[in-house]
């Protein structure tokens, strides 16, 4: 009978996949739902002996020598529910009679049982099992300490651990009520023995343990909780004042800190509730703001930085201002005297020293100025031109010679043959 050429490659890739899922069958792996085929006349094994460690348990048989055994199946309870067996591997070799149960929990019992197979999966009874208990988790390094005082961190330094067999440390920081503990890092290296955690918020307690790891990457117990408290802020400035009163500057005083400092930082800004800018720092005292404006209003704070490099909170706000121009005086009389102009004024600010007359001599199309430097609140210009126009302004000076803005100008003008023209300005 002839194949086709199609029918043939259907018949050779089930060939394979059936002999894919019968290497499957032949799997060490644990099966999960089986109901056993009991044959009574193959051997049953017995007299299982076992060793413990932390996370595993070794177990020995003696192997069969009848030849109908094809291998082994182990059984092992459930550490939730110890009456149910669970098949956990399957052997497929009569000779073998060694078995590792590995990745099990700590300080736990288990109990195994071992039945042998034949090739058609038939197997034993089961009528011996044996208890094995696996050990306690290693004690963790028998000192730790947390180190309080540090700015935004806390250093941990432990006893390395005296086992060799210890390759890392995993440090774990508690929650608020330390219920729960998350790693944070993991350190290399038995011999390295401190941690330092950073970024920490400043003034707050921290809790820590340390859980050491084997090269077999089993852990030990945690240690035992250690906490620490970052290093607070500095305390800041009190009874911070700021100058009103004073020519093209701001004098800012504060009282000076009683702790261990490193500086003060000084901030500003245009209004109260505005963005502060650091400006400047320094180990005195008192800071000279020099502003080449009359009557500007600055808004300052104050901070304390440590040696840490720890800044305190900013001050409450100050406010300070240069000392404002004087005010304007005004003219009360500018009159025509024989051949004199007299010019009479009020000073109108307490802060006036003196004054400055300005006299404008309008010629065509230029006009020449003049300034006179005065004490007195009158002058009398006797440089006169008949058929001229004349112009004034007053300004008043302080002791510290700022200028008022000038005044509104008067006028007066000597017509040809007369003297009596007159005109008065504000």
């Amino acid at each position: 009978m002839r194949v086709s050429k199609m029918r043939l490659i259907q018949i050779i890739l089930s060939i394979i996949l059936v002999s894919i899922f019968a290497g499957c069958t032949a799997s060490t792996k644990p099966q999960k739902s089986l109901e056993p085929v009991v044959d009574p006349t193959l051997p049953i094994i017995k007299d299982i002996k076992t060793i413990s460690d932390i996370a595993s348990i070794a177990m020995e048989w003696k192997n069969s020598d009848d030849h109908r055994v094809a291998g082994y199946y182990i059984y092992r309870t459930s550490p939730i529910n110890d009456d149910k067996l669970k098949r956990v591997a399957k052997i497929n070799d009569r000779y073998a009679s060694h078995f590792l149960d590995s990745g099990l929990k700590p300080d736990t019992t288990y109990h195994y049982q071992v039945s042998s197979f034949d090739k058609t999966g038939h197997e034993s009874k089961i009528e011996y099992a044996k208890k094995a208990t696996t050990l306690k988790r290693a004690q963790s390094v028998s000192y730790i300490k947390a180190i309080s005082g540090l700015p935004k961190k806390i250093k941990i330094i432990w006893r390395p651990h005296e086992s060799r067999a210890i390759k890392e440390y995993i440090i774990q920081k508690g929650d608020v009520t330390k219920s729960k503990f998350s790693k944070i890092a993991t350190v290399k290296n038995r011999l390295q023995a401190e941690y330092i955690d950073k970024r920490l918020k400043d003034d707050t307690i921290y809790s820590y343990r340390l859980i050491a790891v084997d090269f077999d990457g089993l852990e030990t117990m945690p240690s035992s909780i250690v906490e620490a408290k970052t290093r607070p802020l500095p305390l800041g400035v009190l009874n911070i004042t700021a100058t009103t009163n004073r020519p093209k500057s701001i004098v800012i005083k504060w009282q000076k800190s009683t702790q261990d400092i490193d500086f003060y930082r000084v901030y500003r800004a245009d209004k109260e509730t505005g963005k502060y800018k650091a400006i400047v720092k320094l180990y005195e005292t008192e800071f000279i703001d020099k502003i080449q404006e009359d009557g500007k209003e600055y808004f300052y704070k104050i901070s304390v930085v440590d040696k840490y490099g720890l800044e305190s909170l900013k001050s409450i706000v100050v406010v300070g201002s240069t000392l404002t121009k004087p005010a304007i005086p005004h003219f009360t009389k500018v009159s025509i005297e024989g051949n004199s102009a007299v010019t009479t004024w009020l000073a109108n600010d307490s802060r006036t020293q003196s004054f400055i007359l300005t006299k404008i001599v309008h010629k065509g199309w230029s006009n020449n100025r003049q300034e006179f430097q005065l004490n007195q609140k009158m002058y009398k210009d006797s440089d006169i031109i008949q058929g001229t126009k004349y112009s004034y302004t007053i300004q008043a000076v302080d002791e510290f010679g700022l200028k008022s803005k000038p005044s509104n100008e008067a006028e007066i003008t000597f017509p040809k043959g007369s003297a009596t023209s007159t005109s008065q300005g504000n």
